[in-house]
């Protein structure tokens, strides 16, 4: 569940955006203040951010590594955005 909820910080965080296209600096910068907090040390991120406009990789971090979900939230949400970008 708390994945889940440092998620939706995420996707909060980036809500101005939306409005946007946020530089490749501040969305490494807004996404960096998250991911590098002492409470998620052990945890591993995989993260991939890719403009609406153009499709080009805004900001990506361990982009090259496999992972396993941890929950089938990031299912629902990849379900949520294809449907609107569909």
């Amino acid at each position: 569940m708390r994945r889940a909820g440092v998620l939706a910080a995420l996707l909060l965080a980036a809500a101005p955006a939306l409005a946007r296209e946020p530089s490749p600096a501040d969305l490494k910068k807004r996404i960096e203040a998250v991911t590098s907090r002492a409470a998620f040390a052990s945890g591993w991120w995989g993260v991939e951010v890719r403009s609406l406009r153009s499709g080009k990789v805004l900001y990506a971090a361990n982009a090259q590594r496999n992972f396993t979900p941890a929950s089938t939230m990031k299912l629902v949400t990849t379900a949520a955005v294809c449907r609107v970008n569909g």
